[in-house]
């Protein structure tokens, strides 16, 4: 292990995943937590529920190994237990809601509900989400956005960590993005960082000793490392190392930033040390289908698009989610991998697990 879990470095110290419990004890012993530390019933259940969503879906450090992240926050202050979520700027289509330093999950699911109730009567509906914390796995919250009727865009951002081509600085987050739209065959979802690799498999391959792939990351000197920890202190790289791969970290930053009303990317804090309340913004959008064709006509060319890449010539490119529905399936049957520090952070000595 890198280092202990502690307030500032709670992300070196998630460990190797060796303690199993079933989803549904993961879930209740999170809730209890987050309750034991003042968060309403409601906004616990909520994020409890998301997180374990998370690692179902095989993003560990997105889901219940955010958790003690999370406690740290509530702990110091830099987490608002309790909230007041308002919408403080409103249009037709638009919405700005501030999350108040609150919890990501519970503010998360508040804007998707407020971008499919513009969606469904004006056609599309776009929710800033500014002061709130860490959100977890896009991929449900795009799904949520989507339901059975729309497409769905989830863009989140985080504190800088990505350095672009021939810098030394790290300018953009690893912001990823996720879309959804509804099929025949269920949803089809994709949830991606907009980075050469996200950073919770740089730490784990920190942490493993393991070497990156080239062309992944910078050290402190702005010069190419396969070293994950020697990348810790520099940085990642866009997608692809190139101006394209900047350009699209460039549209994350300003999605999930200016555009909404929140801080340009340079500016971001709160998303990976305990010390500061999150001031990051997320975006949301929502476009109903049936305001733009005919929900059967989608439907039936979605059913088209996805032959077409199962045929033979298509190569190895399918509709993304149905590596998940796996994950899920095989974590649900199997139970999930926690961290010895999470699963101590669950539970008290001698409860189970």
């Amino acid at each position: 292990m890198l280092t202990a879990v502690c307030d500032d470095k709670w992300w070196e110290g998630v460990g190797e995943q060796n303690v199993r419990a079933s989803a549904e004890e993961v879930e209740g012993a999170a809730t209890r937590v987050l309750v034991s530390h003042h968060v309403p019933v409601d906004d616990a259940a909520l994020t409890a529920r998301h997180l374990v969503d998370g690692s179902l879906r095989g993003h560990f450090a997105h889901g219940v190994e955010r958790l003690p992240q999370m406690i740290a926050m509530l702990r110091r202050g830099t987490l608002n237990p309790a909230p007041k979520r308002t919408i403080v700027r409103k249009s037709s289509a638009v919405a700005i809601l501030n999350g108040d330093n609150g919890l990501g999950p519970p503010a998360a699911a508040e804007a998707v509900a407020q971008a499919r109730s513009m969606a469904a009567s004006c056609g599309v509906g776009v929710v800033g989400l500014c002061a709130s914390g860490h959100q977890g796995t896009l991929g449900p919250l795009a799904e949520g956005c989507a339901g059975d009727d729309s497409f769905g865009l989830v863009v989140s951002a985080s504190e800088p960590g990505v350095i672009t081509m021939a810098g030394t600085k790290a300018i953009f987050g690893t912001n990823p993005i996720a879309y959804a739209w509804p099929s025949a065959q269920g949803p089809v979802v994709a949830d991606f960082s907009t980075a050469a690799m996200t950073r919770s498999e740089l730490l784990r391959r920190a942490e493993a000793g393991e070497p990156l792939p080239s062309g992944t990351a910078v050290d402190t000197d702005g010069l190419p490392t396969r070293d994950a920890r020697a990348a810790l202190d520099g940085g990642l790289l866009p997608l692809r190392d190139d101006h394209k791969g900047a350009l699209l970290s460039l549209l994350a930053a300003m999605l999930a930033g200016p555009v909404v009303d929140g801080p340009a990317p340079h500016q971001v804090v709160g998303t990976r040390k305990a010390d500061a309340f999150p001031n990051k913004a997320d975006f949301f959008l929502t476009i109903n289908l049936r305001a733009t064709t005919a929900l059967s006509d989608f439907y039936v060319r979605g059913e088209t698009l996805r032959q077409v890449l199962d045929s033979p010539g298509a190569g190895d490119f399918t509709l993304p989610g149905t590596g998940a529905k796996a994950r899920i399936a095989k974590a649900r049957q199997e139970g999930l991998y926690l961290s010895s520090g999470t699963a101590r952070l669950l539970w008290a000595e001698g409860e189970r697990p």
